[in-house]
C-alpha cells in the first residue's frame, strides 16, 4: 500500500476495523484484502474480482 493509502485508511485502524478490501480499477477489478496487525494494515490476498464473487465467504478467510 503507498504511503498515501496508508494514510487515508488510518482512522480505520484507530477504529478498530478488522479487515477491508479494495477493488481495483484494471481489467480484472483486482481485489486487494487487508488485514489490521497492529496499528497498521497488511494485504493478506489479492485475486480478481470474478473469483471473489464465485466463491463461498468462507474460500476468503472471512469466517
Amino acid at each position: 500500500m503507498s504511503a498515501g493509502a496508508a494514510g487515508r485508511h488510518m482512522p480505520f485502524a484507530a477504529a478498530g476495523v478488522p479487515r477491508y478490501w479494495v477493488v481495483g480499477q484494471d481489467a480484472a477489478q483486482t481485489v486487494t484484502m487487508y488485514r489490521l496487525n497492529g496499528d497498521h494494515y497488511e494485504a493478506w490476498a489479492s485475486m480478481p474480482l470474478a473469483w471473489v464473487l464465485d466463491t463461498a465467504p468462507a474460500g476468503h478467510d472471512l469466517v
